[in-house]
């Protein structure tokens, strides 16, 4: 802590030759007070780095952009909803720009911004930012399968939200399959994928069905659960 709140006198010390070094450390100091809990003072300080990323390296901010990602963050744990959208539709920009509109860093952002839309209980928007992540990690083949397969739960929670259960389960299915494809069926992740299915038919108090599904859902991950194009 010492060594974070001396920055401001090594700054004007002219300590720092690089003012992306400086940057740097001014977002090192934001991450450790937003894990100490201290949200508004990691806000300022992520604030502070961005300022000197942009005098360094342009309004694009150089390999240091992800910092937008930090600050809205900040700003939506504080429930400032506002102030978190512009941050992260300003990186979002950043990245249709300098990636384009189907890189995986775009998708990524759009996942991120889904979970804004979420807090604030945006379902459409949500969705609508799920679906062209969904789009995007499919493209990119294999090595996003995971990321398809948390995507697709992330959609099936929305539809959850709206009553949508003939939406929900299928969507819950294919996430299922994924998972097994990728971290096996021991894992905590396939678990939660098959726990989710099975809370679909628990909630109304079909608990036989859910007993039932937990017990069947292996063998009835067929070809429709291969990684294909999501359904529409």
């Amino acid at each position: 802590d010492l060594y974070w709140e001396s920055l401001p006198v090594l700054e004007a010390g002219g300590r720092f030759d690089d003012p992306a070094d400086l940057a740097w450390s001014y977002a090192c100091a934001a991450d450790a007070h937003g894990q100490a809990g201290r949200t508004r003072r990691s806000i300022r300080l992520h604030s502070k780095a961005i300022v000197l990323l942009e005098a360094a390296h342009g309004p694009d901010l150089g390999d240091g952009a992800d910092l937008l990602d930090g600050l809205a963050r900040g700003y939506l744990e504080l429930g400032e909803f506002e102030s978190a959208f512009t941050h992260i539709d300003r990186l979002l920009e950043i990245r249709r720009r300098n990636e384009g509109p189907e890189s995986v860093e775009f998708g990524s952002t759009l996942k991120v911004r889904s979970t804004f839309h979420a807090a604030r209980d945006d379902l459409a928007a949500e969705e609508r930012d799920l679906e062209r992540a969904l789009e995007i990690f499919e493209a990119a083949g294999p090595a996003e399968i995971r990321t398809v397969a948390a995507v697709l739960n992330n959609l099936s929670m929305v539809h959850i939200r709206r009553g949508e259960l003939d939406l929900a389960i299928p969507r819950l299915h294919r996430a299922l399959g994924l998972q097994r494809q990728t971290v096996g069926e021991d894992s905590a992740f396939f678990a939660a994928a098959l726990s989710n299915i099975a809370l679909l038919h628990w909630a109304p108090g079909n608990l036989a069905n859910a007993e039932a599904l937990c017990r069947a859902a292996p063998p009835l991950l067929l070809a429709d659960l291969r990684p294909q194009a999501a359904e529409r």
